[in-house]
């Protein structure tokens, strides 16, 4: 059962990456902050319970192939970054747009 919540929610998030990644952590951090809430806690959910893992991996493998798809072989690297901006804006509260799109650019921009 939390194997299809981890699709259901990689499949509902992957739709908010239609549009640039800055675009993509507006929504997540916005309207789709309850369903990133969600995300994060079956996260860390997986990290304590091996069992769930593996549904994690591909739901986020996923996410690093789309982020590839833009920057190459830095997707991983990206998706990591950009897990970080997310994670400190909902520990946070509350973000800045702009420094948050800033933010963005500076990560998903060529070396």
């Amino acid at each position: 059962m939390v194997a299809a919540l981890f699709d259901h929610l990689a499949e509902r998030e992957s739709a908010a990456v239609e549009g640039d990644a800055a675009e993509a952590l507006e929504h997540w951090l916005g309207p789709g902050r309850t369903l990133t809430l969600a995300r994060y806690e079956l996260f860390l959910m997986a990290a304590r319970d091996p069992t769930l893992r593996a549904p994690l991996v591909r739901a986020r493998d996923r996410f690093v192939a789309l982020a590839a798809e833009r920057v190459g072989a830095r997707g991983a690297a990206v998706v990591a970054a950009l897990d970080g901006l997310v994670l400190d804006a909902l520990v946070r509260g509350e973000h800045d747009p702009d420094r948050l799109r800033a933010a963005v650019a500076d990560i998903t921009s060529p070396p």
